[in-house]
């Protein structure tokens, strides 16, 4: 009898923790659900902040955008009364405030718009800001074609004519990217480049400091120098 109440008693015990058992799995299973619903949420909700975060950053953009062209606009509008009725020195002083203050397109269809109109006096002006945008552009290619030569003068180290190469893409159009001040780093070291540890510091001190508008193969080429492991460079 006893032995049939103690079976009876297993029996239960039994039943009981099997159903504790499909209660917790039950619960867990709930439970987990419930967290990833609830870190699926989350997540779309960083995502659309991000999103939110982007337009924001992209609508300030276009304003400040705006805000510089309405500054611009605002001071070209300031010079028409010079560029109209100016004479000599004066017109075209203000003619290269406006090609400083527009890009060369901006500044072309600009001048254009004078150009078309039935005033002589304004065809004059429209053809005058053409023809300083033409010779704007004719001397900047000229100095960037010296400043071509330059580069590859320095890297193949004929210093000397580096030198002369990069004063006359200044001389071609003044403060042309950094050709003056290259050329006269590089007569500042000259004495340093003969020796090869002091070309490959010019020519990591010139990547450093003097290449902010330099070709990028002009670039990786002058990497390279100022890391050449063999401490030769290439030959004067």
């Amino acid at each position: 009898m006893a032995a049939s109440e103690s079976m009876t008693s297993s029996g239960i015990v039994g039943v009981i923790a099997s159903v504790v058992t499909i209660a917790l799995t039950v619960f867990n299973a709930v439970t987990k659900s419930t967290i990833d619903r609830q870190a699926g949420a989350v997540q779309a909700a960083q995502l659309e902040l991000q999103k939110l975060d982007e337009r924001l950053r992209e609508r300030a953009a276009d304003l400040e955008a705006l805000k510089e062209r309405t500054s611009r606009y605002t001071f070209l509008r300031s010079l028409l009364p010079d560029l109209i009725s100016g004479t000599g020195q004066q017109q075209l002083l203000t003619i290269n405030l406006i090609r400083l203050t527009l890009s060369e397109e901006e500044a072309a269809r600009f001048f254009s718009g004078f150009i078309r109109s039935d005033d002589r006096a304004l065809q004059t002006v429209g053809n005058a800001g053409l023809k300083a945008i033409a010779q704007d552009r004719t001397a900047s290619e000229t100095a960037a074609g010296h400043e071509r030569k330059g580069f590859a003068s320095l890297m193949e180290g004929r210093f000397d004519q580096a030198i002369v190469d990069f004063r006359n893409a200044d001389r071609a159009y003044p403060a042309y990217h950094d050709a003056s001040e290259i050329a006269q780093y590089l007569e500042q070291s000259r004495k340093d480049l003969e020796r090869p540890d002091g070309r490959r510091a010019a020519y990591g001190e010139i990547l450093k400091r003097y290449s902010w508008k330099a070709p990028p193969d002009v670039r990786r080429q002058l990497r390279d120098l100022s890391q050449d492991a063999s401490g030769d460079g290439p030959s004067k």
